[in-house]
């Protein structure tokens, strides 16, 4: 008779091929998960004896920042510090999912399998622990300059911490250069960010003068150059010239030019002529 009761009382319940269940026990010497078997398909269970617990194991996006448009409206951003004591806010993304295999551990630990609420609770508070302990061997500098290799000792960090209590880490990024609490911490960094901005600034111009100086050197000693050329040019052309010239040359030419008239003008002391053709 009970068990035609019990069976007239059970419930059946359907465990999808996207979550991991379990039935838990209610009553008797043990009360919690049998052997943590883990169930798929329909199952009946008799509600007051024994509930079946069911969580989905499918990627969860999880996104903690201080923007109002992305992730919670309020400001949700981890708050870390660096070796000197300064602090910064990070923001992060995860992409995380239950390890079916471990649902039953989890709800023994937490006695719920509400995903959303272990992670902005429990799993949080270890991931900034994980993110701290990172920081705090890094100097502001390197957060601000290097925070990719933060991100990504976070990364290995995070995925075995999340590992030990029932959760696959998929990824784990950093989504903005992280932020300074202190308003003097930020001043000062962007004026060193700025002062670095105008050094680099002043060396590319004394590099485009230096530049434009040698162009000019090059310029200079090229037309120099040009020019010794084309007077050394004109210098052997004249040699060449001179040395064609001899006397006789000049006398044919005084002849050639010469239309047969007799000079009338006597240089002298009159015994000599302008030109002597004997």
């Amino acid at each position: 008779m009970f068990l035609i009761c019990a069976a007239g009382c059970s419930t059946c319940t359907l465990v999808g091929p996207k979550e991991a269940g379990f039935k838990v026990r209610k009553g008797g010497s043990y009360r919690g998960v049998d052997n943590i078997p883990l169930i798929t398909g329909y199952n009946f269970y008799i509600p007051w004896v024994e509930t079946v617990e069911k969580v989905p194991t499918t990627m969860n996006h999880i996104v903690w920042s201080d923007s109002k448009t992305e992730g919670s409206p309020d400001d949700e951003a981890i708050t870390i510090f660096c070796n000197g004591g300064a602090g910064f806010k990070v923001n992060v993304g995860l992409n995380v999912s239950v390890i079916a295999q471990e649902a039953p551990h989890m709800w023994i630990r937490w006695g719920t399998l509400d995903v959303e609420y272990i992670m902005k609770t429990f799993i949080r508070n270890k991931i900034r622990g994980s993110m701290q302990n990172i920081s705090s061997t890094m100097t502001v500098d390197s957060i601000l300059n290097n925070f990719t290799t933060l991100e990504s000792a976070c990364n290995t960090a995070i995925g075995d911490t999340m590992r030990a209590y029932g959760f696959q880490l998929n990824g784990f990024n950093i989504l903005s250069k992280p932020i300074a609490v202190n308003k003097a911490l930020e001043d000062a960094i962007d004026a060193k960010i700025v002062a670095k901005q105008d050094a680099e600034k002043t060396v590319m111009q004394l590099q485009t003068s230096i530049a434009e100086a040698n162009k000019k050197v090059a310029t200079a000693r090229g037309d120099s150059a040009s020019a010794v050329i084309e007077a050394t040019g004109k210098a052997e052309a004249i040699k060449a010239l001179q040395a064609q010239v001899t006397p006789t040359y000049v006398d044919y030419i005084r002849a050639e030019k010469w239309d047969g008239v007799l000079p009338t003008t006597i240089l002298g002391s009159g015994s000599n002529t302008l030109f002597n053709l004997k």
